[in-house]
């Protein structure tokens, strides 16, 4: 795809096969398997925890959640 290919680096390719299967085997919906997923791994990264409010950065305690 022409589009995918404007982007370069900056998106990668991911094999959602695995999390498909995972999906029918346990009768889960797979968008919620993956918006698990990206939170879980966005957990993880402390950017996530600095959001902008207004004109100010509020940084988030991760262990008050």
């Amino acid at each position: 795809d022409k589009r995918a290919e404007s982007y370069g680096d900056f998106f990668e390719t991911l094999d959602v096969t695995p999390l498909v299967r995972f999906s029918r085997k346990r009768g889960l919906k797979f968008n919620m398997l993956l918006c698990w997923c990206i939170g879980k791994v966005a957990g993880e990264i402390k950017e996530f925890y600095t959001l902008p409010v207004g004109r100010e950065l509020l940084h988030y305690d991760r262990d008050s959640f």
